[in-house]
């Protein structure tokens, strides 16, 4: 009974360590954004080609990491985009059709990093459904500090890990979606973004005291129980 005792004392203080180290696993926050455009108004004037223009960026404020939390190891944005549009269209004899062109730049701080577009287009006879999907996903990146100035600009990971709010921004070199003879319909575009902060933990001193009065009160029943033994 004794060495029973003992053994499983040395086994709940192995678990308590075990516990206590895996709270040093990377942890993350994430934080979304979404910049939505939608049309459903059209000019029907045969065969000219009318416009609808994205605007020159969108741009967000980004709350900076905590750094109580612990220790940041990396940041990544994730930019993505979709569109689509659903109508039919106009009964001119030339049918119609829509044209989705999008290309831009991604900038931290007013800093570029990286560009992406995308485009999609359909057209039908006259009072024929259209239907048109871009392609959906743009970019991701994953900045650390040891990258900065390897693999970017430094400037950036001082912005990303700094205590201040930081500027995200998508900004358009060309975003515009064209029609012609579209009688109806609804175009939508989302474009996303996900900023993750994965951080190591900072140490949690509570378990430590505990695992140091686990061994303390363990210590204590197994010399008592020897005591009463004798």
């Amino acid at each position: 009974m004794k060495t029973r005792s003992k053994y499983r004392t040395l086994g709940l203080a192995l678990c308590a360590s075990l516990t206590l180290q895996s709270a040093h696993a990377v942890s993350t926050i994430t934080q979304t954004f979404s910049f939505t455009e939608k049309v459903t108004s059209w000019e029907n004037s045969p065969n000219e080609t009318h416009y609808f223009y994205f605007p020159a960026s969108y741009q967000t404020n980004v709350n900076p990491f905590n750094t109580t939390l612990g220790v940041l190891e990396s940041v990544t944005l994730r930019w993505t985009f979709a569109a689509s549009f659903e109508g039919f269209a106009s009964s001119d004899p030339s049918g119609g059709s829509v044209s989705l062109s999008v290309n831009g730049n991604f900038l931290i701080d007013g800093n570029s990093y990286g560009g992406n577009g995308a485009s999609g287009g359909h057209g039908n006879n006259a009072d024929g459904p259209i239907s048109m999907t871009s392609s959906p996903t743009w970019t991701e990146k994953e900045f650390t500090a040891a990258q900065a100035g390897v693999s970017y600009n430094p400037a950036n990971w001082a912005s990303l890990s700094g205590s201040q709010p930081w500027s995200a921004e998508f900004v358009f070199s060309s975003g515009q979606l064209s029609y012609n003879d579209v009688a109806s319909g609804t175009f939508t575009s989302d474009l996303g973004l996900e900023v993750t902060y994965s951080y190591t933990p900072s140490p949690v001193p509570e378990p430590a005291g505990a695992l140091g009065t686990l061994g303390l009160l363990a210590g204590g029943t197994f010399f008592r129980r020897r005591k009463q033994a004798a």
